[in-house]
């Protein structure tokens, strides 16, 4: 869920700066931890399973600080290939397994 989330908008320096700000101030950090629990748990074991959603947050995170802090803009045939990697990523983790 989040990865999908996070590469279908653009990353901004106001969104860059409330994050630095979220790491002095813990009642702001714990609303987005709350959610990413969620969303992207730390994994428990290395089974893809666990491992794949992190991945994902990641992956989308990385993208993310680089659309914040380079000034390089992506073409959109690259972040449109970018969101279909992670969104099969993403969703390998929400597939069941039938084994």
């Amino acid at each position: 869920m989040y990865a999908r989330v996070s590469v279908a908008g653009g990353a901004g320096k106001a969104d860059l700066a409330f994050m630095v700000e979220s790491v002095s101030h813990p009642e702001l950090a714990q609303v987005w931890e709350d959610l990413m629990s969620r969303w992207a748990p730390v994994p428990r074991s290395a089974e893809p399973r666990d491992i794949d959603p992190f991945l994902a947050r990641l992956a989308a995170d990385g993208l993310w600080l680089f659309e914040a802090t380079s000034g390089i803009p992506l073409s959109e045939p690259v972040r449109q290939a970018l969101r279909e990697r992670l969104a099969a990523l993403a969703e390998a983790a929400d597939t069941p397994d039938t084994t």
